[in-house]
């Protein structure tokens, strides 16, 4: 995915967050870790959770191999979020400096997160019985965000109408 990412993010180098050391007992204070265990009011509403007052893990290694092992993938095709909001704006400053066709009634957040990041939308209108036209989003060049099912209309595309907007970038 390299070569679509904004040229001045390509040498960016990346944040690295504290980790927990693997099978050592260590309390990091710099990365606000507790030597203490999570209060019992907590531990009621969660349950017993085993070293939860330490820094979480910043690559989320074990949901992303489950995930990527269930559905037949790499690790490094998966990415787990804080929901599906925080990973859109991660697409959009990535990817945002090119215009992104978006259907014009869809999720409310598109436009919102284009007009933050400095993204041209192309707002397209919807079909008369609501449905997206795929061949809105045919354009080489541009990057597209659909919701399927479509919010609110609930209408859906099909795999292969995916596909086809898919091979046309």
């Amino acid at each position: 995915m390299s070569r679509f990412i904004r040229d001045r993010l390509k040498t960016l180098a990346p944040y690295v967050p504290g980790e927990q050391p693997k099978g050592v007992t260590l309390i990091k204070l710099n990365t606000n870790e507790s030597p203490f265990p999570p209060c019992p009011g907590v531990k009621a509403c969660v349950g017993e959770v085993d070293r939860m007052q330490l820094y979480s893990d910043p690559d989320n290694t074990e949901i992303t191999l489950a995930i990527a092992e269930h559905y037949g993938l790499s690790r490094e095709n998966v990415i787990c979020g804080n929901g599906s909001d925080e990973i859109l704006a991660f697409f959009y400053m990535a990817y945002g400096d090119k215009p992104l066709t978006m259907p014009e009634i869809s999720y409310g957040f598109y436009p919102v997160f284009a007009a933050l990041l400095d993204t041209v939308p192309d707002r397209k209108p919807l079909k008369a019985d609501f449905s997206v036209d795929i061949n809105d989003y045919l354009t080489p060049g541009h990057n597209v965000v659909i919701a399927n099912p479509n919010a609110p209309t609930g209408l859906t595309l099909s795999l292969d109408e995916i596909e086809t907007i898919l091979k046309a970038h």
